[in-house]
């Protein structure tokens, strides 16, 4: 069994177990910041650049904060790669044992180091990555390891990691700016040095041909008893005899001790057998959960565990008989419903959780124990689990079944489908995160000619799903990270949804896009049954219900069409925002809709099916009686944007019913519709 070295309770003696949802895991901010500042300070001394490892913490919403203390991230493949382009700043150095050929030109392109572990690949691959500007490195094993379990040892002789040293002369050095070893393990400073010591003969003569050179990870740079001083000395000795620049890659480092996983006792009971111990049956999985205990195996240190006590036996709620955490001392014997917190749980733990046996993932929070701020910023349920093995549509391309290649490609196609399966405020109701799926699905039983012309000739590209597992502001800010990307090129965004909160983040990332100077700019065409102008809506802000409140307020300018449900604190803020209306009776008895001439010449247009009649559409949370046919729709979008530019639209609120497809080609036929109005306006 490896022995446990992290388990540094720091501040979290004084966080309240109680107030999180178990099991989880929790990250303190301030325990991070210390251990960014330990490697702030080598970088700074030393000149050596720091990236730290995806493979051990990969938790992206501290990605800002890790960012501003460190050079980068180092990946081990395409996932982590794009992950660190999406979310950190800084350099990304990419190693794989093997890169498959239809991913490495995407993780060439990714990257700003590309390092190979074999001979084989640095020839196949070599001539890609220096037309993409790579740094082009090779891993070496350097044979020397002081690391006794050979699991963990990446530089024995059976190890397939790195060439040996002895092939550095089979290799072209003209086309080599650096080169790569990694022989630690959770290790102080002098296995890195007698590492090398063993090598350093063959390097340093090849080094005047090289830009950087990099030392690999298992560093325990940020532990108590660490000799930092001695590795600044050292880092500055091997930067001058080398003349390279010298990188670091941490993992462990980065996070030790920063994180804890908060489980519950949900049974306790001792076998009528004298030589059985206590049992206590927890909702944390050492199979699920915390693999390494098994894999390592090793023991994780208990929060306030006592020197003496009872003796208990702490295993998870799978059918694994080894699920296993460890024997454990408590004062009293456990009871149900008891909170106990394993520490040092941020490395290696959330990046290897499984759903094995269906058991349920810990949820992740953010605390911060300097100021006690507490955010849980991801929970997991049973769609998670579901949607691991669930079987996708056989199309997940809108139209892909009419679509030449031409037309779905990123950069020549005019419209952009932005998928956003968003279902968190909906207060009456249930489906929208299976909206897009199933308005995705049905597009491709429509024909492209729709008898009067072929829309998507113009291209219809359609981009990956937002991930809605995020926290709502985190959701709105990706989604109008794509949307102002699109819109700066010029083309058309599309979202289907997925609830209207979503029109937030989409309309902001338009202005952001098209470099707009003021929000009166943009106009906003909303077709809806609500006029969605409440303040907040059960205490929150970005709810479906608030959405045009918080655009209001921000100065877009709104006319809203077929309103038949409306608070008497939404009639106020019509008048308080000037928003024009024609809601549903105004237009039921013909009456004349225009547009104020000084209505903005930009429109986005914001579809909520529930606009409809539920006769024809009542695949939605809150349908009202006496919408707008189909036709009529089109007829009015048609007349409202005439002599205007739509610069994007949605359709939110579609909540497919099971096993009834004929709501959802409706949305799909809507969609496809509305592109044409728009080809024709322009």
């Amino acid at each position: 069994m490896l022995q446990t070295l992290g388990g540094n309770p720091r501040n979290f003696k004084k966080l309240d177990l109680h107030s999180l949802p178990s099991p989880c895991f929790v990250i303190d901010k301030k325990a991070l910041k210390h251990n960014l500042e330990i490697l702030q300070k080598v970088k700074h001394e030393t000149n050596t650049k720091v990236l730290m490892a995806l493979k051990a913490f990969s938790t992206f919403s501290l990605a800002p904060l890790i960012s501003n203390y460190l050079d980068g991230c180092c990946s081990s493949g395409l996932f982590e790669a794009k992950l660190a382009k999406k979310y950190f700043t800084g350099e990304i150095s990419t190693f794989s044992p093997a890169y498959k050929k239809e991913e490495f030109h995407e993780i060439a392109t990714i990257s700003d180091h590309v390092i190979f572990n074999s001979l084989n690949q640095f020839n196949l691959f070599c001539d890609i990555s220096k037309k993409l500007k790579n740094k082009v490195g090779i891993r070496v094993n350097p044979l020397y390891s002081e690391v006794n379990d050979l699991k963990y040892s990446p530089a024995n002789l059976r190890s397939r990691l790195g060439i040996h040293t002895n092939d550095l002369k089979n290799i072209n050095t003209d086309k080599l700016d650096g080169i790569h070893f990694h022989s630690l393990c959770e290790q102080k400073f002098d296995p890195l040095k007698n590492t090398w010591d063993e090598i350093k003969d063959i390097i340093i003569p090849l080094s005047k041909n090289l830009n950087w050179l990099n030392l690999g990870g298992g560093h325990h740079i940020t532990r108590q008893d660490y000799e930092t001083d001695k590795l600044i000395d050292f880092l500055k000795d091997i930067s001058y005899k080398t003349g390279c620049q010298i990188y670091l890659e941490p993992g462990e480092a980065v996070v030790l001790d920063s994180g804890v996983l908060i489980g519950e006792i949900i049974d306790c009971f001792k076998p009528n057998n004298p030589l059985s111990p206590y049992m206590a049956i927890t909702d944390i999985s050492a199979t699920c959960h915390i693999p390494d205990v098994l894999e390592a195996p090793y023991r994780p240190a208990l929060l306030n565990e006592p020197n003496i006590g009872y003796d208990v036996i702490i295993g998870g709620p799978s059918c694994l008989a080894g699920d296993v955490i460890g024997q454990y001392k408590f004062e009293t014997l456990p009871k149900v419903g008891e909170r106990i917190a394993f520490l040092d749980q941020a490395h290696y733990t959330m990046v290897k959780t499984i759903f094995f046996n269906g058991v349920k993932l810990p949820s992740i929070a953010i605390w911060d124990s300097e100021t006690n701020d507490l955010e849980i910023i991801k929970t997991f349920s049973y769609d998670d689990f579901e949607n691991r093995l669930k079987m996708r549509n056989t199309y997940n391309i809108f139209l892909e079944s009419e679509l030449l290649e031409s037309e779905k490609n990123h950069t020549k196609s005019k419209f952009h489908i932005i998928p956003v399966p968003l279902e968190k405020t909906v207060s009456s109701g249930s489906g929208t995160s299976k909206g897009p799926d199933a308005i995705i699905f049905a597009s491709n039983e429509l024909e492209r000619y729709t008898g009067k012309s072929e829309p998507c000739s113009v291209g219809i590209f359609t981009h990956p799903t937002i991930d809605c597992d995020q926290p709502i502001k985190e959701v709105m800010n990706n989604i109008k990270e794509v949307t102002k990307e699109v819109s700066s090129q010029n083309k058309i965004p599309i979202i289907i949804g997925g609830e209207h909160s979503i029109t937030y983040g989409s309309i902001n990332g338009i202005f952001d896009g098209l470099k707009l100077k003021n929000k009166d700019e943009i106009g906003i065409i909303q077709i809806d049954a609500h006029a969605d102008l409440r303040k907040d809506y059960q205490n929150e802000p970005h709810s479906h219900a608030s959405v045009m409140y918080l655009l209001s307020k921000e100065s877009y300018k709104i006319a809203q069409f077929g309103v038949r449900a409306i608070s008497k604190e939404e009639v106020e803020n019509r008048t308080k925002f000037d928003i024009v209306y024609f809601d549903g009776e105004y237009i039921n008895e013909g009456k004349t809709i225009k547009l104020p001439k000084s209505f903005p010449k930009k429109i986005y247009i914001s579809f909520d099916v529930d606009g409809l009649d539920p006769s024809i559409m009542p695949a939605t949370g809150t349908p009202v009686p006496g919408g707008l046919g189909y036709y009529e729709s089109l007829k009015l979008l048609k007349s409202l944007i005439e002599g205007r530019e739509v610069i994007g639209f949605d359709i939110v609120e579609f909540s497919p019913i099971p096993n009834i497809n004929a709501y959802n080609f409706t949305a799909a036929t809507l969609i496809y519709k509305i592109i044409e109005l728009i080809n024709f306006n322009q």
